[in-house]
């Protein structure tokens, strides 16, 4: 039914109900009828797209691809690197109900001006913010827990062996 042959890693369906989906070969949009298949945006490949999520404060869809930096998708496409570097994950479960972005600069959000520094302290592969504020983050070395508004405090919930910490990850289970 036009869609390609491809690993897809994440769907998103947004408010007109469309699809949109994050493959190894670029990013898929679904709007009904039609597929449409987007594979640059500012001249950056849109191969391995990893996360999708919305910014419901400013209605815009953002993506993120692995080791290529963040996508705003909707409206007027673009191409960012919050504190200069490519790798991110998205997150928008913030209490403050927000976008963030964890990555190896650290844990960042999306404000009015931009992305701005919540946590640089935190070089993370991984991550998310649960609705309640505690944010959980995969390091190469631990999974971490730091609650709200303490970021200078966090537990390490687990240390990775150092033989294995290229085959650790996370996914919270839906009660957090």
């Amino acid at each position: 039914q036009g869609l390609p042959r491809t690993l897809y890693h994440h769907i998103l369906r947004d408010e007109a109900g469309g699809l949109w989906i994050g493959t190894e070969d670029g990013l898929l949009h679904l709007p009904n009828p039609r597929v449409r298949h987007t594979t640059r945006i500012e001249g950056v490949d849109l191969r391995w797209m990893t996360s999708l999520d919305v910014d419901t404060a400013r209605n815009e869809l953002w993506a993120a691809g692995w080791r290529k930096g963040l996508f705003r998708l909707h409206p007027r496409p673009m191409h960012v690197l919050p504190g200069g570097t490519a790798q991110w994950s998205l997150s928008v479960e913030g209490r403050d109900g927000g976008l963030h972005a964890v990555g190896a600069a650290g844990w960042f959000r999306r404000a009015a001006t931009g992305w701005t520094a919540v946590d640089e302290t935190i070089a993370s592969t991984d991550g998310v913010v649960r609705q309640n504020g505690v944010a959980y983050f995969q390091t190469d070395s631990a999974l971490l827990r730091v609650h709200p508004d303490q970021t200078a405090s966090r537990d390490t919930l687990r240390h990775w062996p150092q033989e294995d910490r290229a085959f650790h990850s996370f996914t919270l289970a839906p009660n957090g």
